[in-house]
């Protein structure tokens, strides 16, 4: 038998449910700051009160929708990239496999970092400027953890005078410049190079760049 509380329950998770869904597209197509409470209110059929019971604050609804799940991911793909490779694994195979998963992480959440990038810059929000600063920390943090890695490939394999802190960078931010800035890298018009073309470049690129050290 269903007791009330039971039934009050489920209708508290459906109703947090049905904002967080509302709010994620929401904050996607207009962005933190271009997106109302009420609009989220409406677009979940619940009251603009009940998001506040909830979550707190749009921030904080913010972090629950957004900030969250991408940073899960991330600190999920990196935990399985640095556990993943033995030592004696090609080096070819190992930066391929990173650079199509990177590529494809990044696509995948193109909006949402977006979003979140956007905030940062934006914000005149303490709260979620500190949202904002604490994704950038949990970013950097998992960035160290595959800089370790490279590290340790890189003295398994003998490459001299590699920098993982620097290398890391260099090759982190080539692949998000490529995913977020795409429009301003090519011209109008042209025909822009297949995802497999342009993931086959910076792989060839990092191998050469790492192997080739003076």
């Amino acid at each position: 038998m269903t007791t009330s509380n039971t039934r009050s329950r489920r209708a508290t998770d459906e109703v947090a449910t049905l904002v967080m869904d509302a709010a994620r597209e929401l904050f996607v197509q207009h962005g933190y700051s271009g997106t109302r409470t009420r609009w989220i209110a409406d677009r979940a059929g619940v009251t603009e009160p009940a998001i506040y019971r909830h979550f707190g604050s749009k921030a904080g609804l913010f972090e629950s929708v957004v900030v969250e799940p991408f940073a899960q991911f991330i600190d999920g793909y990196v935990a399985e990239a640095v556990q993943g490779q033995p030592l004696d694994s090609p080096a070819q195979e190992l930066v391929t496999k990173f650079v199509r998963g990177f590529f494809a992480l990044l696509r995948e959440h193109k909006s949402m970092l977006l979003t979140i990038i956007a905030v940062k810059a934006d914000s005149k929000d303490n709260s979620l400027d500190r949202i904002a600063s604490d994704i950038g920390g949990r970013f950097a943090d998992a960035m160290s953890m595959m800089q370790k890695l490279l590290l340790e490939q890189g003295n398994a394999r003998h490459y001299r005078n590699i920098d993982p802190v620097a290398t890391w960078a260099a090759t982190v931010g080539m692949i998000f410049s490529m995913v977020l800035h795409e429009d301003w890298l090519y011209p109008v018009g042209q025909v822009r190079p297949t995802h497999a073309r342009q993931e086959q470049e910076v792989v060839t690129m990092i191998l050469h760049g790492i192997s080739h050290r003076p």
